[in-house]
């Protein structure tokens, strides 16, 4: 786990998240709404360069998930890329 965290920079990115939440909530809510929000998160394995949408994003992620899943072999499902609910 150590490793992991060398690995990725956790050091460099926790707590780099800007919020003003101890200025606009209430303290308790506050320090839980900023442990939400410490660590940025890192996609740099969808090789993702430069600027990005949410879709560019997304398709990187379930691209990654369906090599993944196929790796895995027989035995998994995968139902599809999007899946809207409609209640």
């Amino acid at each position: 786990m150590l490793l992991n965290y060398v690995g990725t920079d956790l050091y460099e990115r926790q707590g780099k998240a800007l919020t003003n939440f101890k200025a606009t909530l209430p303290d308790e809510t506050s320090e839980l709404a900023q442990e939400l929000t410490k660590d940025p998160y890192n996609f740099a394995f969808t090789e993702i360069t430069g600027k990005y949408n949410e879709r560019k994003l997304k398709d990187a992620l379930l691209q990654n998930i369906t090599e993944f899943l196929l790796e895995l072999g027989t035995g998994f499902a995968y139902v599809g890329k999007g899946y809207n609910a409609n209640y």
